[in-house]
């Protein structure tokens, strides 16, 4: 179980950080999908020493299967250069946290055939 939840690319997060939002007043629950509660589990939460497996990806540098014009290392307007124009993300508008979405597909042009849970 916890095999196939990594390949489908949730999020993982090193202790540190997951107790600092704990810190600051988050529960264990809110640090997965609602609507896929079974990712809620110890097996995850625990998963080894040094990581916990979350429902969300973050996009901060070092963070896996984020593009790096995504990732964001502060709360400050980003500047992207992309195929030769440039970009400019305010902090409203950037996406510093993303619901980490399951499927069996990986069809980007026609996402309604990737059979989400």
């Amino acid at each position: 179980m916890v095999q196939s939840f990594l390949q489908l690319a949730l999020e993982t997060c090193r202790r540190p950080v997951v107790s600092n939002l704990l810190s600051c007043g988050f529960l264990r629950d809110i640090l997965y999908c609602p609507s896929f509660a079974k990712q809620d589990n110890d097996t995850l939460w625990n998963f080894t020493s040094g990581f916990k497996v979350l429902g969300y990806a973050f996009a901060t540098k070092g963070s896996t299967r984020v593009a790096a014009t995504n990732v964001f290392e502060n709360l400050q307007q980003k500047v992207v250069h992309k195929s030769g124009r440039i970009l400019t993300i305010g902090v409203s508008e950037g996406i510093f946290v993303a619901n980490a979405t399951l499927s069996r597909g990986n069809n980007m042009k026609d996402r309604a055939g990737n059979n989400y849970p």
